[in-house]
């Protein structure tokens, strides 16, 4: 298990670090790279369970009302965002805005072929022009592959490519079905999957195909996790501080003031 977690090297250049320790004293940097740490062994997810103030106050000798002002704070200040609330509109789960500009998810063990390289290793212009291999026609006679693929119930938009990409050359990407199921395992989207598969088309001459769609996904997936990450940012950014503090925060403190 990872004993580290990355963090901004200008984080004491920041005015808003000297703003937290000013208000509320040098322990709040403990707090906040605790919430961090608690964010990076989670990916991202941080649950607030019953009396969380409590647990963090013992751990790190301060009060539990100190605890929940510090962390509503983090909140006003749009380094920490409500990922999921309650009925009673109380939030259950938090997240840092800025998780995955410091984090990256599975990459591929080689580097992906560069389509601008001359020495892109692809079939040649007679291997690419020739028709694609025979595809059996029984439907008695499935190949193993076929049959693994029609077991993994995928969402419509993903079958669609896979089937479209499987039989343009059955001996060529015989191993799609596992690709699938290892994407599934890293927890990649299945929708993103289907734009990997989409945009993956124009290139399938690629040799080492296995490698540059596994590329093609992590970018997406990496694009897509920014555009929601600025898009909640932007939406907390815009309202009040003033109403993000009473409708965040609001039952965390109970009215506790004690150091």
């Amino acid at each position: 298990m990872a004993r580290h977690f990355p963090m901004a090297q200008l984080f004491n250049d920041d005015p808003e670090t000297w703003e937290l320790t000013d208000e509320f004293g040098d322990r709040a940097l403990r707090l906040a790279i605790e919430v961090f740490s608690i964010l990076d062994r989670n990916g991202n997810q941080w649950k607030l369970v019953e009396r969380w103030e409590f647990v963090l106050g013992k751990k790190l000798r301060m009060s539990p009302g100190k605890c929940s002002r510090i962390v509503g704070w983090m909140l006003a200040k749009h380094w920490l965002i409500v990922g999921q609330v309650l009925a009673n509109g109380r939030p259950s789960i938090l997240q840092a805005c800025n998780y995955w500009k410091y984090h990256k998810r599975h990459e591929p063990q080689r580097a992906p072929p560069n389509l601008t390289e001359p020495n892109l290793r692809v079939s040649s212009h007679k291997n690419a022009q020739r028709p694609a291999s025979p595809v059996v026609k029984n439907p008695e006679k499935k190949s193993r592959e076929e049959r693994h693929m029609a077991s993994m119930n995928l969402i419509p938009e993903l079958k669609k490519e896979t089937d479209r990409l499987y039989y343009s050359d059955p001996v060529k990407f015989k191993k799609l079905a596992k690709w699938v199921a290892e994407s599934r395992k890293n927890k990649f989207l299945e929708t993103d999957m289907a734009e990997a598969l989409r945009e993956f088309w124009d290139y399938r001459a690629v040799t080492e195909w296995y490698e540059y769609l596994d590329s093609i996904l992590i970018r997406i997936d990496k694009d897509r996790n920014r555009d929601e990450s600025l898009a909640e940012h932007e939406h907390f950014k815009n309202e009040p501080i003033a109403k993000t503090m009473l409708e965040l925060v609001k039952g965390l403190t109970h009215g506790k003031t004690g150091k």
